[in-house]
């Protein structure tokens, strides 16, 4: 937890759950799922992982290593508990009950001390 003036602050208030992009798998049913097409949100761990929205009010465009122009809404700050996204994965952020972000990840990044998710 982080110390504020006078109050206590959490380091990170929201949750974090996603839905892979990648290639078809099976479920524990045998079923084939395509996870394009899933609506099963996955918890990033098994006790969710907590995590923090910043939202890109200023609206910061970011140069990646390819040249490429990255536009993007809000950075997630992640524990290091998180699995590797890729771009296109579905990311949701959950505050209480409540859905605060929904959107596709444009980039990655697993740094020393948390991960970051460009949405």
């Amino acid at each position: 937890m982080l110390q504020t003036a006078g109050d206590m602050s959490v380091q990170y208030p929201h949750k974090l759950q996603y839905i892979t992009s990648g290639d078809p798998y099976q479920d524990a049913d045998g079923n084939w799922v395509n996870p394009s097409e899933s609506t099963d949100w996955l918890n990033a761990t098994s006790l969710e992982t907590d995590c923090r929205d910043q939202p890109n009010d200023k609206g910061v465009k970011m140069t990646v290593v390819d040249g490429e122009v990255l536009e993007f809404g809000s950075v997630v700050y992640c524990e290091l508990d998180v699995p590797d996204l890729s771009r296109g994965d579905r990311v949701r952020i959950n505050h209480g009950s409540k859905v605060r972000l929904e959107g596709t990840v444009k980039r990655f990044s697993r740094d020393e001390f948390h991960c970051r998710i460009w949405v």
